[in-house]
């Protein structure tokens, strides 16, 4: 945590967007911080001083530290896979679903502009569509947007733009591709799919927010 954020500013980049890639220092269970345990965050927070659960302790932490950057947090839906079920690949329970929707919900309360996914990582991953879509519902209602680093596998070169934009029609949100990987056909076996721009432009010729 570098409260100067010197390579942001020294670029004029006076806003920084947090937790991307389904990684968030929040939502955790006390004592339970797994996600920066056994995930990317454990060089991010190196030496911090673990005493915060959801995003109001993290700010509060943040703000104490200062920051010469404007902060646009959003809650990573592995961290709150994490607290609610552990990182394996098990499938949540209608309890536990339930669960995992209060926590976004309260992180967007606090102030979660927010939530992303990483599809192609774990636990991130392990979601299905339908998983995904009951956890996005709280944005419709906030009106914040989900955003999407795309699952990257053979022939789903043009259906994560599909995914993308059932999830955010459900919930009513805003749609951002973060990531997405197009691999020349040459280095995969199966045929790569057309362009995945050509999808999300006809959406958005559409009206929807992509």
């Amino acid at each position: 945590m570098d409260p100067t954020a010197l390579l942001s500013s020294l670029g004029e980049d006076l806003s920084e967007r947090t937790g991307n890639c389904s990684f968030s220092p929040y939502p955790v269970r006390p004592g339970r911080p797994a996600v920066v345990e056994r995930y990317e965050l454990r060089t991010a927070l190196a030496g911090i001083e673990w005493g915060w659960s959801d995003l109001d302790g993290y700010a509060r932490l943040v703000e104490s530290a200062g920051t010469s950057v404007n902060i646009a947090p959003l809650v990573g839906q592995a961290s709150v896979r994490i607290a609610v079920i552990g990182a394996g690949d098990e499938q949540p329970t209608p309890e536990q679903l339930l669960e995992m929707q209060r926590l976004v919900d309260q992180a967007l309360e606090q102030g979660a502009f927010g939530m992303s996914v990483g599809l192609t990582l774990v636990p991130s991953g392990f979601a299905g569509t339908e998983e995904l879509i009951a956890l996005v519902e709280p944005l419709g209602r906030h009106g914040r947007l989900y955003v999407q680093h795309s699952r990257l596998w053979a022939g789903w070169h043009a259906k994560t733009i599909e995914e993308a934009v059932q999830i955010g029609r459900a919930a009513g949100c805003g749609v951002q591709i973060s990531h997405h990987a197009h691999r020349r056909q040459s280095r995969v076996r199966h045929r790569v799919e057309p362009d995945w721009h050509y999808g999300a432009g006809a959406h958005r010729r559409r009206g929807r927010d992509v």
